[in-house]
């Protein structure tokens, strides 16, 4: 794992282990680039080479370089770390993705799944149009479309930094599926590094199987979209 990226805070600590209660081994200055090497257990932190030893940053305050088509990422970045609660009083920013979209009626709580209302909350943030559901499937025609076979090296039409990645879940032919911001591919495991919503409850960093015929753990990547 390499991805490049570039800081955004002002002044940003480089710790010792991932977390802000580890030690400081120094400071990340605006716009330096960096190369993040790994991810913590979270998806929230990064691994960099710092000062001839190795530190951890928080990737809130970073962005994946390569973005420039994708205006929705550095506000994506900005919200790594939002965490669901357990019950009806969860984070209130979640239920601020979920009141950008029109159908959710069946919607009880913060527990519902809304990987596409982050999307389509960073989308219209930036005044564009989104998809206004909660279905993430809903994606799948929207604005530029690209296969799911753009991700793999070769391809004529390369999926670039920022697409929007959309996935088919449960079964093949069902409407349930996933959608989040691609960020790289791994071609040794086949798998896609993302940044969405309702990842393992939370905003942050991930892999997903570009595709796994596993009935339980199906997924299948559908397409990628662009501005």
């Amino acid at each position: 794992m390499n991805i490049p990226m570039s800081v955004t805070a002002d002044s940003l600590h480089v710790r010792s282990a991932a977390g802000i209660e580890a030690a400081s081994l120094g400071f990340l200055s605006f716009g330096q680039d960096v190369s993040i090497t790994a991810l913590n257990n979270n998806g929230t932190w990064g691994q960099l080479a710092f000062d001839g030893s190795t530190g951890w940053c928080s990737l809130k305050y970073l962005i994946p370089s390569g973005g420039a088509a994708a205006p929705w990422l550095p506000l994506a970045c900005k919200e790594i770390g939002v965490k669901e609660i357990p019950g009806p009083a969860s984070h209130p920013r979640i239920f601020e993705y979920m009141a950008s979209v029109d159908n959710l009626q069946q919607m009880e709580d913060s527990s519902t799944s809304w990987c596409s209302c982050f999307v389509n909350w960073c989308v219209e943030r930036i005044a564009l149009r989104g998809t206004n559901s909660a279905v993430a499937q809903s994606w799948s025609n929207w604005r530029n479309g690209k296969s799911a076979d753009s991700v793999r090296p070769g391809s004529p039409t390369a999926a670039m930094v920022g697409d929007i990645a959309v996935w088919e879940r449960v079964a093949p032919g069902d409407w349930h599926g996933h959608v989040s911001i691609f960020i790289d591919y791994d071609a040794d495991t086949d798998k896609l590094l993302v940044l969405g919503g309702n990842q393992v409850d939370a905003v942050r960093y991930s892999w997903y199987p570009r595709n796994d015929a596993n009935p339980a753990n199906y997924y299948k990547l559908l397409t990628l979209r662009s501005a």
